[in-house]
């Protein structure tokens, strides 16, 4: 509030736009400046919403009007590992990728055996 008010002392227009302003963790605010003349035809931004937020709002009458068809969102398969296609973390793909990285940068790395990355056994003493 004291920027916006020493901005607007100082000739400049313009206001804050906050994104998502209903999320405590996505919220950002945004110092929006005009600098010159005033230009009637300029609209400040509209402030980004969470899509639960404008499916909200536009029941409520402040949309565009009209109905929007949209797919049914189904839970699809779910997929183990990485989306990138990289592999999984502590995998056995994983581990004998990060002791080649070690091995080109010079480190000393145990040899691979078929004992590598294998699971400890649930028995806890």
């Amino acid at each position: 509030q004291l920027l916006t008010a020493s901005a607007m002392r100082a000739g400049f227009g313009g206001g804050l736009v906050v994104d998502f302003p209903h999320s405590s963790k996505a919220k950002k605010f945004f110092l929006v400046l005009l600098a010159g003349p005033p230009d009637p035809s300029f609209s400040m931004p509209q402030a980004r919403l969470h899509q639960h937020e404008r499916a909200a709002e536009a029941a409520a009458g402040g949309g565009g009007g009209g109905v929007r068809n949209e797919a049914r969102q189904r839970p699809g398969k779910r997929s183990y590992g990485r989306r990138d296609g990289r592999a999984t973390t502590k995998s056995r793909e994983w581990v004998i990728q990060k002791k080649e990285v070690q091995r080109r940068r010079g480190a000393v790395v145990r040899a691979d055996s078929k004992y590598t990355a294998r699971k400890r056994s649930k028995v806890r003493f």
